[in-house]
């Protein structure tokens, strides 16, 4: 990555932190992009590196698949986040 790149990339996250806005890295599609958004604490990152885009039936069946690991439903678990 070229200096001016980082810079914008490191200034938008100052701003951001101080405005207390969250903020999405998007276009993630190599290690070495995950790795350094993760070094800035970049809270919020996604792009190819994790899945192509897909609708809402398709990304439900890999949020079951890859991160529901037990026997409840997507409804019950989208209800224990909004109860949170």
């Amino acid at each position: 990555m070229d200096e001016g790149t980082e810079s914008i990339i490191k200034s938008t996250l100052i701003m951001t932190e101080m405005l207390q806005i969250d903020t999405v890295a998007e276009g993630i599609e190599t290690q070495k992009q995950l790795a350094y958004f993760i070094k800035t604490k970049c809270r919020y990152i996604q792009g190819y590196f994790f899945a192509k885009p897909a609708n809402a039936a398709v990304s439900g069946e890999y949020l079951f698949e890859k991160w529901l690991s037990d026997e409840r439903s997507l409804t019950e678990v989208s209800d224990e986040i909004n109860n949170a």
